[in-house]
């Protein structure tokens, strides 16, 4: 970290030989709480084993008033032991608030075939303030901002480029990714992914430019599928899933997923 008159500070010391091609150190960013500069990133574990697989999720805070190596402290996010199934990528440093924080990653497990965005609270201090929550297989390409009261960000869907987004409290719900909308001879089915600590989920539906109707409350947090039975044959929908815990409700994909009902 280098700040104004060329002070610097080495926040993560880097093992191996100077001008070496493999660091084993991905950056997320840098922020600033009232008393600390942060950093966050991913890295292996710096003692000279090169390479170490997996890596982990780390924070750095420096002490604005200590702004030395002694005023800084490493905290590890993740502490994964060295195998070749998990791989961490994209970290994402995200400012809420004067002394809140999000750091989002992506997290796949080669072992299952999985991927998903991982992500967790940190406070002005860089320390995790909540548990590791998981998001569906949205992945954090693309830089998030802050708008109203949420984190968002786009990535790459199966339909084209989609809008995915949390909650920027703590105690917020992650948004439901709509995986899937296919015609059956029941009607359109939809399927999302599962919220950790939803309790349930709002299906709305609406023509597209046109106002969102809720259409379905489910009540099972286990049940991430609905089918439309409603919806009219030749007629273009949009569908968007949020959930829900008690009076606390996600946000949603603003684009929806669109799909016109066929005969079947």
């Amino acid at each position: 970290v280098i700040r104004s008159g060329g002070e610097r500070v080495n926040v993560l010391p880097i093992a191996g030989e100077l001008g070496a091609n493999y660091t084993g150190v991905y950056l997320a960013g840098l922020e600033a709480s009232s008393k600390y500069y942060l950093t966050a990133g991913v890295s292996d574990n710096q003692k000279g084993a090169r390479p170490a697989d997996p890596a982990n999720i780390f924070v750095t805070a420096t002490l604005k008033s200590n702004f030395s190596k002694a005023g800084t402290k490493v905290r590890w996010i993740t502490k994964y032991k060295a195998s070749n199934e998990i791989r961490l990528t994209n970290p994402r440093l995200v400012k809420l608030g004067k002394d809140s924080f999000m750091l989002l990653w992506t997290e796949s497990n080669r072992k299952k075939q999985t991927i998903a965005t991982r992500y967790v609270y940190l406070n002005g201090k860089g320390a995790a303030v909540s548990e590791i929550y998981t998001m569906g297989d949205v992945i954090t390409e693309a830089a998030p901002v802050v708008q109203k009261g949420a984190v968002v960000w786009t990535y790459r869907g199966g339909n084209g480029t989609a809008i995915a987004s949390i909650g920027a409290k703590k105690d917020a719900l992650a948004t439901p990714n709509l995986k899937s909308v296919v015609s059956t001879k029941a009607g359109i089915k939809l399927t999302w992914t599962k919220v950790a600590g939803a309790k349930g989920y709002y299906v709305y539906r609406r023509v597209p430019g046109g106002t969102w109707t809720k259409i379905a409350t489910i009540k099972k947090a286990g049940t991430v599928n609905y089918i439309d039975k409603k919806g009219k044959i030749g007629v273009n929908y949009e569908y968007m899933v949020k959930a829900y815990k008690g009076k606390t409700v996600s946000a949603y994909n603003v684009t929806g997923l669109q799909f016109t009902r066929t005969a079947s």
